[in-house]
């Protein structure tokens, strides 16, 4: 994986080799410190599906997560840095990105693309291809799902939380 300055089109620092296909990515909002990225593991010396955490000014490998069993295809980073959730084909998982303990069970959840934590980090949306598309709304501290599912006829990829927590948006 490479980062860019925008800027002048210049490469920034080397680049991060993440074995595989990187499936999804995710900078923190606080600096950046830290980039995530989730592999395939389609290559033969990739022993599983992970997510690794790389950071943002050294570019070396700061922590990996070997806990799913699929394709992560979707990720984020709360805002304040703290917690990292990912998004497979089975199931969400929330880990703390300082200790690496994972913060809650895995989520079952079918065929999760997307992924995403609320400005303040207390809830996260998710998105489904089951069924259609579909979004769910859930707390942090509970994991239980909020309000009703949102569905929709079209495939859904990705969503995201507006700054004050209170409307989302899906595409």
């Amino acid at each position: 994986m490479r980062r860019w300055k925008i800027e002048d089109g210049q490469q920034r620092g080397q680049t991060m080799e993440a074995s595989g296909i990187v499936c999804s990515v995710a900078v923190s909002q606080d600096g950046p410190r830290w980039i995530a990225t989730g592999n395939s593991g389609k290559k033969a010396r990739d022993s599983g599906k992970r997510v690794i955490l790389w950071n943002a000014a050294t570019h070396e490998i700061v922590r990996e997560f070997t806990e799913h069993s699929c394709n992560v295809l979707g990720m984020d980073i709360s805002h304040d840095g703290t917690k990292l959730a990912t998004a497979d084909l089975d199931n969400v998982q929330i880990f703390s990105i300082p200790s690496g303990d994972r913060l809650l069970p895995p989520l079952p959840h079918d065929w999760v693309v997307g992924v995403k934590f609320s400005p303040d980090g207390t809830r996260f949306a998710t998105v489904s291809k089951t069924q259609g598309s579909s979004i769910s709304l859930w707390d942090c501290v509970s994991h239980k799902q909020i309000g009703t599912i949102i569905t929709h006829t079209a495939e859904v990829k990705c969503v995201v939380l507006s700054p004050s927590g209170r409307y989302l948006a899906c595409g």
